[in-house]
């Protein structure tokens, strides 16, 4: 669990780095509408920027870990 707080401290720096904010909430189970349409800001699109390419959870600053 220490090795995972480690990690996420260090793609909240490389975030920082990035100008983009070192804090991510998920809210990719929010991001459906009552009538099932999805909903997204510019925020949202800006933190999944990474969601579909091919690199690894080490590789990508947006992922976050789960303890």
């Amino acid at each position: 669990m220490i090795y995972l707080l480690f990690l996420n401290k260090n793609h909240e720096r490389r975030r920082e780095q990035m100008g983009k904010s070192a804090k991510i909430v998920d809210r990719s189970m929010d991001a459906v509408t009552a009538d099932g349409t999805e909903k997204e800001s510019q925020t949202e699109q800006q933190v999944g920027d990474n969601a579909l390419k091919d690199i690894t959870d080490m590789e990508n600053e947006d992922f976050v870990y789960v303890y």
